[in-house]
């Protein structure tokens, strides 16, 4: 359709012809859901997926007994 009678520059006519993109994940059950953030800019998507507190490792402090020599 020429630019004339569609109103549309080449440009905006390229623009819609992409169709909208759509991705799903599962996501672990260690990720904190209501903590996730994603940003685009510049054409690149970043998403963060935090850990739960539950699912980060911790520290267990374990006593430990002097051995004992054979003879």
């Amino acid at each position: 359709m020429p630019e004339e009678e569609s109103g549309e520059s080449p440009s905006a006519m390229r623009r819609n012809l992409r169709p909208p993109s759509e991705r799903t994940f599962r996501l672990s059950a260690s990720i904190d859901t209501n903590k996730i953030k994603a940003t685009y800019n510049l054409g690149v998507l970043t998403i963060t997926l935090p850990k739960a507190e539950t699912a980060k490792p911790h520290l267990i402090e374990v006593e430990v007994t002097p051995r004992r020599r054979r003879c």
